[in-house]
């Protein structure tokens, strides 16, 4: 009977795959992990109230002291329903992430990302608006692709020393604002050839835009 999952996903070291799916017998979500548990520990809660959910999955070092990092050591695969409202809360560290958000409804999405090699990617219609998407990206090499088929109503991206690509094709029958701010780093800009976009930009001697 849950409609609506409100998702907070913390992943520190390693690999993580998250996908949208259509799952059988009323599964909301599958987390599937493979871990050194010498080094790395998890935590994984779901807790219902009437028709919404609350889901917390966590994966960190044990030591905050280790500077050597193996992705094989800590691989995670996440497939989440579609069908149902998620509003996603999800934080990447020293990460290498791959999200394929394919015919989820999500209304709500917030993304923050480390040191890590992260790509996002909407290739269907959201089934819903997204009322809130923020992301902060820091010294990282982060795609989004199709941000068109999210329905966003405001875009905040904030984007640190690293190189950035925004992608916003899609299906997009809909007004929208993106507010962009980097700051040492890079951000490489894809508009639709066939929608009308009015954008307004400050230059100066910090930066260049081509």
């Amino acid at each position: 009977n849950v409609k609506s999952i409100n998702a907070e996903i913390n992943l520190g070291a390693g690999r993580f795959d998250i996908t949208g799916a259509r799952l059988a017998n009323g599964t909301l979500a599958e987390v599937e992990g493979r871990y050194d548990e010498r080094r790395y520990k998890h935590k994984f809660e779901f807790d219902q109230s009437g028709s919404n959910g609350d889901l917390f999955l966590s994966s960190e070092m044990r030591s905050k002291f280790r500077t050597e990092i193996n992705s094989e050591e800590n691989q995670w695969e996440c497939s989440f329903a579609e069908g149902v409202d998620w509003r996603l809360d999800v934080t990447a560290g020293a990460a290498n992430c791959n999200f394929d958000f394919s015919g989820m409804t999500i209304s709500e999405f917030t993304l923050q990302v480390g040191a890590a090699e992260c790509d996002l990617d909407f290739a269907t219609p959201n089934q819903t608006r997204l009322s809130r998407f923020k992301i902060n990206a820091g010294a990282c090499e982060l795609k989004v692709d199709n941000i068109g088929n999210t329905k966003f109503e405001q875009l905040d991206f904030e984007g640190g020393m690293g190189s950035f690509t925004l992608d916003f094709s899609g299906e997009f029958d809909y007004e929208a604002e993106a507010r962009i701010e980097v700051g040492m780093g890079s951000v490489k800009i894809i508009l639709p050839a066939d929608i009308g976009v009015r954008l307004e930009a400050d230059e100066n001697w910090f930066n260049s835009i081509v």
